[in-house]
């Protein structure tokens, strides 16, 4: 299983090496992919990085942990667990949705309990697709996805609607996040929405015709996987 990938965003060194070495020590399911000393560095490193979770101080000099989310603006955030040695914020943390918080000095069973959650919310199948756009990130229903066309290191989503939106990230890596949703990999540079097909053409070359009226190539070692799912 692919580790959990995680920051650490903490003004103090020695916290920030403490708890680095508790997550490596105690939690071997765990990555960590970037450390910052400070609340702007950090979030430029998750808009970098796109870790699943980030612990995260709370108070800092000259900012507030509690700021993440007005910084990171239209972009999802990550999963967060505050880590902090003030009681006081917590009502304001679990208002901000935070996955968990962790009083400094951090205990060891407290972390592997946060750690077990990030790994939950992982494995839950999110209900909206996240994608890059110019402008920031664009929230799309699975449902509205006709098919997807990979392009080298970029991806042309195709709508229901008609409209296309062209997104940096590799076909692959967003199959991971469709593949519970009713989309099947049908050649190496289509992923198509089963939902959305009206017929197969079968024939030397085995092709999906879609509602929209568009073909999609069928790759010689998937027209098994479509036999099973549609056999008449």
């Amino acid at each position: 299983m692919k580790k959990l990938q995680v920051g650490i965003i903490e003004d103090e060194f020695l916290a920030r090496e403490t708890l680095q070495a508790f997550l490596l020590r105690h939690c071997e399911n765990v990555e960590v992919i970037f450390m910052a000393s400070e609340l702007e560095s950090g979030v430029a490193a998750i808009k970098k990085h796109q870790p699943d979770a980030v612990f995260l101080d709370i108070e800092m000099p000259g900012q507030s942990g509690m700021e993440i989310r007005e910084l990171l603006g239209d972009m999802p955030a990550p999963h967060i667990i505050f880590t902090t040695a003030y009681a006081n914020y917590a009502v304001d943390a679990f208002g901000l949705e935070a996955l968990d918080y962790l009083l400094k000095p951090i205990d060891i069973a407290k972390l592997r309990r946060a750690v077990a959650r990030i790994e939950e919310q992982k494995t839950k199948t999110p209900e909206k697709l996240s994608i890059p756009c110019s402008n920031g990130q664009r929230m799309i229903e699975p449902s509205t996805i006709e098919f997807l066309e990979a392009e080298g290191s970029y991806t042309n989503v195709n709508l229901c609607d008609g409209t296309n939106i062209l997104v940096s990230r590799k076909l692959g890596d967003i199959e991971e996040q469709l593949s519970a949703k009713n989309f099947l990999r049908v050649h190496r540079s289509y992923l198509v929405n089963l939902d959305q097909i009206q017929s197969i053409v079968r024939g030397t070359n085995t092709s999906l015709r879609m509602k929209s009226g568009a073909d999609v190539p069928v790759a010689r070692n998937q027209k098994e996987a479509l036999k099973r799912l549609f056999p008449k």
